[in-house]
């Protein structure tokens, strides 16, 4: 049973927060309680090294904090539950991510900001007012069109307010026969429950954002650190939608798989049922922002774990134990030519040494730096190699660097590679057609303009190189 929401900043600085009962602590009165009982849960997520960080904890009797981390918006999201042996620790979490994509659907951005959700402080608690039920997620309540016409969001609340209250005051003044007759009948052109109805738009839109996000993990052979094998590995994608069409289109989207086979897709409630595999998808879209469809790419294939073939467009290689005493390292990366990618951004690399030069006597030293900068200021035998916010394609970086006062040789025990991209995917995926049909709205003639458009977004989360 949900007993508390709160929302805060990076840094565990309150934003918002949603107590459902008078009993519910203030966030102010339960950080003292993390602090006290566990204080691992304020750890910031980038402390790679702290291997003891968890995302829930028990603060009390029957009581447990939740704890959701949002890597798009920056933001922490906690919930307050009382703790239940017959449900499992996953609805939290599932209830919390599915809260952060409403209020981006409602607000209709691609991020949310601290002054967003000050700002609008009064509409985010109605919204939670009308998710949740007795401290259960209200079902079938989840739904961002049904959000939108129960809190309008193109008008203030304080003036509907006003407006209510002065026409309550003009009817009381008037008081006629016919004060209470029932008032006409609203014709509504609603004909799905997550599409609004008499929709009209000065030009009709359609944008649609795919974005896979990739997980990997190789291990280096022990004798040529170029040649890797894969480990394991999967590619999360997401197809986003943001339509602004009049009336009731109908929307055909064709999507080239490139030979792959989707594992597990999940599809929004507006597409139309598909027979396997995925290819082709009908569906009337819901006016605004929508999430309509997740997929996952298993990579733990037979003729896929073999090669020395990196997921994505940028490819990472080393070289240990070189110099006259062994104590120096060699980087290389390799970002690909490409005609539809103009740059790669926020490109870095983390490196870790063996455990041997971790003591702080040990200093990594650069010999030599093509691009970027090496920073090795936070712990012994560890160092990031940050780029440029933005780097050409085509590039072939190289750093070489050595250890000092080191007693042996030196030898790499793990790389990480971060990075993002636009304008391709890892996995070849792409939309081959995306056709929107109506029988008025969208005619020849008609004069409303028809604009789309697609783009695709790599990202990488768990990228990284290990030596046996």
């Amino acid at each position: 049973m949900f007993i508390a929401f709160y929302i805060t900043d990076s840094k565990n600085s309150l934003v918002y927060q949603y107590l459902l009962s008078s009993n519910s602590p203030l966030f102010t009165h339960l950080l003292a309680r993390i602090r006290a009982v566990c204080p691992s849960l304020l750890s910031q997520d980038e402390q790679e090294d702290d291997e003891s960080l968890r995302v829930h904890c028990s603060v009390a009797r029957d009581l447990e904090i939740f704890k959701y981390h949002s890597v798009t918006n920056n933001l922490n999201f906690y919930c307050l539950a009382s703790e239940a042996s017959c449900k499992p620790d996953t609805d939290p979490y599932f209830f919390m991510e599915q809260m952060e994509l409403l209020l981006l659907q409602y607000f209709d951005k691609d991020q949310l900001t601290v002054t967003k959700l000050i700002n609008n402080f009064d509409r985010i608690t109605m919204i939670f007012y009308t998710c949740i039920d007795a401290g259960e997620p209200a079902v079938g309540a989840l739904d961002s069109n049904r959000i939108k016409r129960i809190i309008p969001i193109k008008s203030d609340l304080s003036k509907v307010i006003n407006k209510t209250a002065h026409s309550l005051q003009r009817a009381v003044r008037h008081q006629g026969p016919g004060i209470l007759a029932p008032l006409p009948e609203v014709q509504q052109d609603q004909i799905v429950p997550w599409r609004s109805g008499n929709l009209r738009y000065a030009s009709d839109e359609i944008y649609v954002d795919v974005v896979e996000t990739v997980h990997v993990i190789y291990q280096a052979h022990h004798r040529r650190r170029s040649q890797v094998q894969l480990v394991c590995g999967t590619i999360n994608g997401h197809v986003n939608v943001k339509s602004y069409l009049s009336g009731n289109p109908t929307v055909e989207m064709q999507i080239d798989l490139a030979g792959h086979e989707i594992y597990a897709p999940t599809y929004h409630e507006c597409v139309e049922p598909v027979v396997p595999p995925v290819g082709k998808l009908h569906f009337i879209p819901p006016d605004g922002m929508c999430r309509l469809l997740d997929y996952t790419i298993d990579l733990d294939m037979p003729h896929q774990k073999t090669g020395n073939n990196l997921v994505g467009m940028v490819s990472l290689s080393y070289h240990d134990s070189l110099g006259q005493n062994k104590d120096e390292f060699e980087i290389h990366l390799n970002i690909s030519s490409s005609s539809t990618v103009p740059y790669v951004q926020n490109l870095a690399v983390q490196l870790e040494l063996q455990e041997h030069c971790s003591n702080e006597d040990f200093k990594i030293k650069i010999l030599r730096n093509t691009h970027g900068r090496f920073d090795n200021s936070v712990h012994p035998g560890r160092g990031s190699w940050i780029f440029d916010k933005q780097t050409s394609m085509g590039a072939l970086p190289v750093l070489r660097g050595c250890v000092e006062n080191s007693s042996g040789p030196v030898k790499v025990q793990r790389c990480a590679l971060s990075y993002q991209l636009e304008g391709q995917l890892p996995s070849g995926i792409r939309l081959s057609a995306l056709n929107v049909r109506s029988s008025s709205t969208l005619r020849s003639d008609s004069p409303n303009k028809l604009y789309k458009g697609v783009k695709y977004v790599c990202r990488t989360a768990d990228f990284e190189i290990r030596s046996i």
